[in-house]
């Protein structure tokens, strides 16, 4: 289970970020018999943030591993997928570095990697101790049924629908 960022409280009051965590998010895009797909893990309810709200794998680094790593690592811990056995596109660089602080979160710095996949068949997927349920959810560039998900999620899949070659693949 992830730990939070720490603050200390200022002379002045205020609290001040001593750290800044960073942290992967991965929009897998699945194609499928011609549709677009990703999956979602439903969160546990001990989690901190977010619990029992749907979402894309995400998680912070580990010391010692690559965000290219820790991707994978993310999506095998939360949907038992593991990625360079459906996906063509291992790129080891992020799509996008998001690192304005908002001083009403923990001011993560998150790197987001968007990976296509085709498939003949969407792979099963498994739940863990962070994940409790899990399922695939069709979307497409021009509108998908947006559910509650956690963090921005829905911004970040319809951000990565734009943003993909998911056509051309």
């Amino acid at each position: 289970m992830s730990t939070p960022n720490f603050q200390i409280k200022g002379e002045d009051g205020k609290n001040y970020w001593i750290s800044r965590s960073v942290a992967v998010v991965v929009i897998p895009l699945f194609k499928c018999e011609g549709l677009t797909y990703v999956p979602l893990g439903k969160r546990s309810k001990e989690l901190n943030l977010y619990p029992e709200h749907w979402g894309i794998p995400c998680g912070f680094l580990d010391w010692g591993e690559s965000a290219y790593e820790a991707a994978e690592r993310e999506v095998l811990e939360e949907l038992g997928i593991k990625l360079s056995d459906f996906c063509f596109n291992r790129n080891p660089q992020p799509d996008a570095v998001m690192s304005d602080p908002n001083p009403s979160e923990n001011e993560t710095v998150s790197l987001r990697f968007i990976v296509n996949c085709k498939v003949e068949e969407l792979p099963e997927l498994k739940t863990s101790s962070e994940v409790t349920e899990v399922k695939w959810m069709e979307v497409t560039r021009n509108g998908w049924k947006q559910e509650k998900l956690a963090f921005n999620h829905t911004d970040i899949i319809d951000w990565a629908l734009c943003r993909s070659h998911i056509d051309g693949f």
